[in-house]
């Protein structure tokens, strides 16, 4: 939809309209309240109808209004450009600079005569000339809606009876292919949904994880090579239908909250990849997991987990605000593996020689035997399905995890989890989670406040207008608002009432900033013809 500086405005009707409106523009234009215009009609003006001190400067300014006919031909011309000039001179006090304002079109031939005037004027110790015709003026008028409100309330309603605003959230894809990433790609994208009820509309967040948490399981770990859950902030999409026969000019939206209220609840998962023999639990809501234990069972990567048999090991976790470590050494200790030998790390891997980070070596043959050993059943070969992953060295953990919330913590949940853990260490090259700090737009918690979006929209009569707006928040919490459009130079509409569940995971700004680094390394690729880590050779 186009806006004001897209509308033909059409001059004033008589000199003196102009000469009002031209009064008002320049006292915008020059920033200054004190703009005048100069005396009354049939006084002696000095060719001058307005003047003020622009910018609040000791320089004074002054301008011409020369009302025209819109025929065509209807143009200031040089010899009456040049009579105005020679009026101007007597003004007192001096002038800095004159402007011709004319509602005429724009004529080349008069702008390159007052530029030739100004030249002459410059070594004579006189004041700079410029002549500004209609579509200058009129382009002028569109960076200032409350004077085109003034002065044009035929394109402004009156009542707003007959606009009618729906808001609702723009169903968006997950942003990134996830079926490159985890091995339940359904699971790690989430985005938002619209509900209506009676009286208001709600905007919840549809987040298959948390909802196969909610009932029990059983659920995947979840790859942090990029982030865990991924998605956006909710997009509200407002549609506005203008049944008035009118030109609505918008310049601003207003979300008026009501209230923010932060979100406590707990999701946890696990964090893949996972090595030597450790599990990384990480909670992706904003509450606090308590009195958290994990029963599992271990076996090779290719083997099915059986969830009606009882689980032989368990570990006591204790309380997780953020991520917690889950070692699981006492479960392949007893399943016969050499934990201690796995365990080593070495700083040097190449050749026929292992150097050891103590400074032991060992030779390379030596090392792969050794290993084949210490995995035991866990030593296999490639597990060929829809996600390869490498056999050797590689357990299947399938479990299931005991906790609470502090808020509730006579209130017990358990979710079954089925993962996988490398039983060597971390090797260099390895993905890991990165980080990001970013702006919200709502705040997570507050009352009777508002945010402010200007807008440009402009809606005929009988038509409709869409656009989206999107909103954020630090950390998941629930909002209720309205959102209030606002039009220049008449009265508000507002949408029904919105409840918002704002879903953001604890590491969700880590998606931003991935993407963020990306973008700006693909910047400095284009940018650069020297090869960079992200182009081949």
């Amino acid at each position: 939809m186009p806006d004001i500086s897209n509308i033909q405005i059409p001059p004033p009707a008589n000199w003196q309209d102009f000469e009002r409106l031209c009064a008002d523009l320049w006292a915008a234009i020059w920033d200054d309240p004190n703009t005048q215009l100069n005396g009354r009609a049939g006084q002696s003006q000095a060719g001058v109808d307005i003047w003020g001190h622009p910018k609040g400067s000791r320089q004074i300014s002054a301008v011409q209004c020369k009302g025209k006919e819109g025929a065509l031909g209807a143009y200031v011309t040089p010899e009456e450009l040049d009579a105005e000039v020679e009026k101007a001179k007597s003004f007192s006090p001096k002038i800095d600079h004159f402007i011709i304002a004319t509602s005429a079109k724009n004529d080349a031939r008069v702008q390159l005569h007052a530029r030739d005037i100004t030249a002459r004027n410059k070594s004579a110790g006189f004041f700079t000339v410029d002549v500004f015709g209609w579509d200058e003026i009129s382009r002028r008028i569109a960076g200032h809606p409350n004077i085109f409100a003034k002065h044009y309330p035929q394109f402004c309603l009156a009542v707003t009876d007959k606009v009618a605003i729906d808001v609702s959230c723009l169903i968006e894809p997950v942003p990134i292919d996830l079926r490159r990433t985890v091995r339940e790609p359904s699971f790690q994208g989430f985005t938002y949904r619209t509900f209506r009820a009676e009286g208001f509309v709600e905007i919840r967040p549809d987040v298959p994880y948390r909802d196969a948490i909610a009932k029990g399981g059983p659920v995947s770990g979840l790859g942090y090579g990029i982030a865990p859950l991924i998605g956006q902030y909710p997009n509200l999409d407002i549609k506005i239908v203008n049944d008035t026969g009118s030109t609505v000019f918008l310049n601003e939206a207003v979300l008026r909250v009501k209230a923010s209220a932060e979100m406590d609840e707990v999701l946890p998962l696990f964090a893949e990849p996972a090595y030597a023999m450790r599990l990384y639990l990480k909670n992706e809501g904003w509450g606090e997991l308590c009195n958290v234990w994990f029963e599992y069972s271990l076996g090779p990567i290719d083997s099915i987990s059986a969830w009606d048999k009882p689980f032989p090991y368990r570990i006591e976790i204790g309380d997780v605000t953020s991520d917690a470590v889950i070692d699981l050494i006492d479960g392949f200790s007893r399943l016969g593996i050499d934990v201690e030998f796995l365990r080593r790390d070495w700083k040097s891997f190449g050749g026929d020689t292992v150097v050891f980070l103590d400074g032991t070596e060992m030779a390379r043959h030596d090392y792969d035997e050794r290993s084949k050993q210490a995995m035991g059943m866990f030593f296999g070969k490639m597990y060929e399905g829809p996600f390869p992953l490498s056999a050797l060295g590689t357990a299947r953990v399938a479990g299931r995890l005991h906790y609470s919330e502090k808020s509730r913590p006579c209130d017990h949940q358990s979710c079954l989890v089925e993962t996988w853990v490398q039983l060597n260490p971390i090797r260099p090259g390895a993905p890991a989670p990165s980080s990001f700090q970013y702006d919200a737009t709502l705040q997570s918690s507050g009352a009777d406040y508002e945010i402010s979006v200007p807008i440009s929209q402009s809606i005929k009569g009988g038509d409709v207008d869409r656009f989206c707006i999107r909103t954020g928040c630090a950390r998941s919490s629930l909002h209720e608002f309205i959102v209030e459009l606002r039009a220049v130079g008449v009265e508000k509409f507002a949408s029904r009432p919105l409840r918002l569940e704002m879903f953001v995971p604890r590491r969700f700004p880590e998606i931003i900033a991935a993407e963020e680094r990306f973008k700006e390394a693909l910047s400095k690729r284009t940018m650069s013809s020297a090869p960079t880590p992200f182009q081949t050779k």
